[in-house]
């Protein structure tokens, strides 16, 4: 009777989550197949990791701002610029949270429902992305 209990999770447990919509349990998101236009990224982006909130704003010329908001500690700004290759986003400059080093970092755009999402992280490891979250343009 245990032995049916095991196989029967870990049967469940194969099926369900690789299909979990990203992070280190549910797999990683297939790229869009939509065009991506620059408008689709130009914008303010932001993700949460451990040790805080990284803020990105794309600009139409190519570069990039990143603001790091960490408990306890100042906020942080630094520049970079960004590409885009349809759906990838290839972003130099950024500054890791985890390693303090700047890093090029290969993202790409996912499709979110109708609309689409920057998909990327912290480290260049996609098991430990997220979607990011749009946030509204504020003139």
């Amino acid at each position: 009777m245990r032995t049916i209990f095991c196989t029967c999770m870990l049967l469940v447990a194969t099926l369900v989550l690789p299909g979990c919509p990203g992070g280190s349990l549910g797999g990683v998101p297939e790229p869009t197949k939509k065009a991506v236009k620059p408008e689709d990224v130009i914008g303010k982006w932001q993700f949460k990791t451990s040790r805080g909130t990284v803020t990105l704003l794309f600009r139409p010329d190519g570069r990039l701002t990143q603001t790091v908001s960490a408990p306890k500690e100042a906020s942080a700004t630094t520049e970079g610029t960004w590409k885009l290759d349809s759906p990838n986003v290839t972003v130099e400059g950024y500054v890791s949270l985890d390693t303090g080093k700047s890093e090029g970092m290969p993202w790409y755009m996912v499709d979110d429902g109708d609309k689409l999402a920057l998909f990327g992280g912290d480290i260049p490891d996609p098991d430990f992305w997220v979607a990011m979250k749009r946030l509204p343009d504020s003139d």
